[in-house]
């Protein structure tokens, strides 16, 4: 969703995953954790900005894209994981990263990763 919103925008990441769910034919149950969100609050008529600001506020992900170049992210850019609670059972958290794969890995081993980004960097 990331890169198509790119293609449309110079190549530019959006600053939040909310830009994403008014520009692209998405549903907003796409934005939580699918494997413990099985009702789905959310607006019945949503306009772009009640859309923007729902997913803003009821993500389960943490973006980290705000501010990137689509295509200067590689396989070792973190571009956004699940929150930390979906993850205290298995110690394990989903981690999108910049070339578009995702995997499954200890939330020891983001945080570390996570720990090598700037403070300042947008989305961080």
């Amino acid at each position: 969703m990331c890169y198509l919103y790119a293609n449309e925008h110079d190549d530019r990441m959006p600053q939040t995953l909310g830009e994403l769910a008014p520009t692209e034919d998405i549903e907003l149950r796409t934005f939580l954790y699918p494997f413990y969100n099985d009702e789905v609050p959310q607006p019945v008529h949503p306009t772009t900005q009640v859309a923007i600001k729902w997913v803003n506020d009821n993500s389960d992900y943490i973006y980290l894209g705000a501010g990137k170049i689509a295509s200067k992210l590689t396989a070792k850019d973190v571009l956004a994981y699940n929150k930390f609670k979906y993850s205290q059972k298995d110690h394990l958290v989903n981690v999108l990263f910049g070339d578009g794969h995702v995997e499954r890995i200890p939330t020891a081993d983001l945080l570390k990763s996570l720990s090598k980004i700037p403070a300042t960097c947008p989305g961080r």
